[in-house]
């Protein structure tokens, strides 16, 4: 595969803005036949004792604005070091700034992502108070605004998030409450949680080193027990397993061995066109961007041809695109 092998062409007015309830739905399943159906219509798609897995993974405020620029918090390190992102072109190694709350920054090493050294620790309440939602970059271009509007503090959060670790939310899920997960259960669907944290190798454009190497950067990821068990006595009886977001899905796909405890581990996992899906058979996604690991991952579900085919009938047909975009829903032949 090539970058240029997932590429396809849109009007940027089809970029969502704002979200919109309720969304509308491609329904794609694993013969040719596509067709636009209802949200409420969805539930019906699925079947008593199938398996449907949430992210439960909230997105924390991790972008700070300073000066003329804004820097994005990855990770903490030891000795109040952070990995982060921001344009640092015209810096020097060494060189300090400040932020808000009377921090101190000095980049320690430029590359992507960097590394700064504060002059003092900082926590949850230093993001609470200065930091926001890290929306994606073309959201802020199409909106003429780097600032993310009051509202986005509740659009870019699932209803059923936890511990606020994300840099970006796991978007499909916005979609959804949790009384259609209740509605679901109340059906006879197994509903199951997993935790991906989603990091640089969820948002990250691809570049031709993630394809020669099969990785993206790594992203924490929790599967309990409980899950892990629902997954697989799903599989061997013969019902399909489901996830909401291309993240749920990557949490399931990075557990080799299912008769294991909870996992707690890094993944890097990269899903292109070629890979053998293990144990999901379903997949809600949105509609995703150009020449992104998000696209090769349903181009691997679905097959090359069938999305670069329902998503050309979905500009078309004027659905909204990306982060707060439609839903797109995908099956292929049980694992």
């Amino acid at each position: 595969m090539k970058i240029d092998d997932l590429n396809y062409s849109y009007p940027k007015e089809l970029v969502a803005l704002t979200p919109k309830e309720p969304c509308r739905v491609m329904y794609a399943p694993e013969d040719d036949f596509f067709k636009e159906i209802s949200l409420e219509s969805l539930k019906s798609v699925f079947k008593t004792g199938d398996v449907l897995v949430v992210n439960n993974s909230g997105v924390k405020p991790c972008r700070v604005f300073f000066e003329d620029r804004e820097i994005l918090f990855l990770k903490a390190l030891p000795e109040n070091k952070w990995e982060v992102m921001f344009v640092s072109r015209g810096m020097k190694e060494g060189e300090s700034f400040s932020l808000p709350g009377s921090i101190v920054a000095t980049l320690v090493k430029k590359g992507r992502p960097q590394i700064l050294k504060l002059d003092k620790e900082i926590g949850t309440s230093f993001f609470n108070d200065f930091g926001q939602p890290a929306l994606p970059p073309y959201i802020q271009k199409l909106r003429e605004s780097r600032e993310p509007v009051e509202k986005d503090h509740d659009w870019y959060q699932t209803d059923w998030h936890k511990d606020q670790k994300s840099l970006a939310a796991p978007t499909a899920s916005l979609h959804f409450k949790k009384s259609d997960l209740k509605d679901l259960e109340n059906a006879g669907v197994i509903v199951k949680e997993v935790t991906l944290n989603v990091g640089l190798g969820t948002f990250l454009p691809l570049i031709d080193e993630n394809i020669k190497e099969g990785k993206l950067h790594k992203e924490s990821i929790t599967v309990t027990k409980d899950t892990i068990q629902a997954v697989k006595s799903a599989k061997a009886s013969g019902k399909r397993v489901w996830c909401i977001g291309t993240t749920a899905l990557r949490a399931i796909e990075s557990i080799n061995n299912f008769d294991v405890d909870t996992v707690e581990k890094e993944t890097d996992i990269f899903i292109q066109p070629g890979y053998e899906f293990k144990w999901v058979s379903g997949l809600l996604t949105n509609f995703h961007q150009p020449k992104s690991s998000l696209l090769a991952l349903v181009m691997a579900f679905a097959g090359s041809d069938k999305t670069l085919e329902v998503y050309k009938e979905a500009v078309d047909k004027k659905f909204r695109l990306f982060s707060y975009g439609d839903l797109s829903v995908w099956t292929r032949p049980l694992p």
